[in-house]
C-alpha cells in the first residue's frame, strides 16, 4: 500500500526458506482479502498454478495478474481454461505494481540490515516480523508528521489554540 508517498506493508508471511514456496499463497491472499476489497493480485511465475488463478478469479473475485510460465506452448489440460482467462486479462502495466512490495523489502533491508541474527527458526521469523513492523511504524510516523505539519500551518490550528 502507498499512502502519501510512504510504503506500508499490510500483510506478510515470513518463512525461513530461500526459495519461493507456493504453499502459502492462498493463505496470504485470503487473509489480505479479509482486510478489504482486492482488485488484483500480481505475482511472478513461481505462483502460476491452476488453484491460484482459480482462487483469485472466482473466490475473491479479483483480477489474476500472475505471470504465466509458458504462454506460447500448448498445455494439454487447461483445466477449465483458468490460465487462458488469466492470459486474456493480463495487464502488463498493472502487473508492475508488484515492484512496490520489492521496494518495501529493499527499504527494510537497507535500513534494518538484511541479515537475520536469530539462532532458532522462531526467533528468525520474529525478527523478520519486527523489522517489517518497525518499518511500518516509521512510515506511519512520517505520514502523521506530514499531516500535522499541514495542520500546524492551517488556520484551523490557530483556532484550535
Amino acid at each position: 500500500m502507498r499512502t502519501n508517498g510512504q510504503f506500508i506493508n499490510l500483510k506478510c508471511k515470513i518463512e525461513r526458506y530461500t526459495v519461493v514456496r507456493n504453499n502459502n499463497f492462498l493463505q496470504v491472499v485470503e487473509e489480505s482479502s479479509q482486510l478489504g476489497k482486492v482488485e488484483f493480485v500480481a505475482a511472478d511465475k513461481g505462483y502460476d498454478a491452476h488453484n491460484n488463478h482459480k482462487f483469485v478469479m472466482f473466490d475473491i473475485k479479483a483480477k489474476s495478474l500472475i505471470k504465466l510460465k509458458n504462454v506460447s506452448t500448448k498445455i494439454r489440460n487447461w483445466r477449465k481454461n483458468y490460465r487462458k482467462i488469466a492470459a486474456k486479462q493480463f495487464d502488463e502495466k498493472l502487473y508492475h505494481q508488484r515492484s512496490k512490495i520489492e521496494t518495501i523489502f529493499s527499504m527494510v533491508k537497507r535500513k534494518y540490515n538484511p541479515k537475520i541474527r536469530g539462532k532458532t527458526r522462531e526467533t528468525q521469523i520474529q525478527e523478520g516480523y519486527h523489522k517489517l513492523l518497525t518499518h511500518n511504524l516509521d512510515r506511519l510516523c512520517k505520514i502523521i508528521s506530514t499531516l500535522f505539519k499541514g495542520f500546524h500551518q492551517s488556520q484551523f490550528y490557530d483556532n484550535f489554540l
